[in-house]
């Protein structure tokens, strides 16, 4: 029988580990730089012109400079508090509520 050669073998395990590479990235995905941090969490409270608003399991989308603010549910009965700061008309906009 033949006898493995070292180059061989070498070639052997090089194609091993480019395909077990290849595998990796196809299941894993491929990301440089690597993400060594984690995100930091979303904002609990928003204090705006009018109002100071605290949330539980909702989060802020976006400030629209007109002091409107869009928020999200991100479960199924968020929690929203709102603080008066100044007096006067304060006004609440929902919209998809199921």
């Amino acid at each position: 029988m033949h006898k493995p050669t070292s180059r061989s073998r070498r070639r052997f395990l090089v194609a091993g580990a480019v395909a077990g590479m290849a595998l990796y990235v196809n299941q894993r995905g491929l990301r440089y730089p690597r993400m060594g941090f984690e995100h930091r969490p979303p904002a609990k409270q928003l204090d705006s012109v009018s109002a100071l608003v605290t949330l539980e399991h909702a989060i802020f989308v976006e400030q629209m400079p007109d002091s409107q603010m869009k928020l999200r549910a991100i479960a199924p009965e968020p929690i929203i508090e709102l603080s008066a700061k100044l007096q006067g008309q304060l006004t609440i906009d929902l919209n998809n509520v199921s």
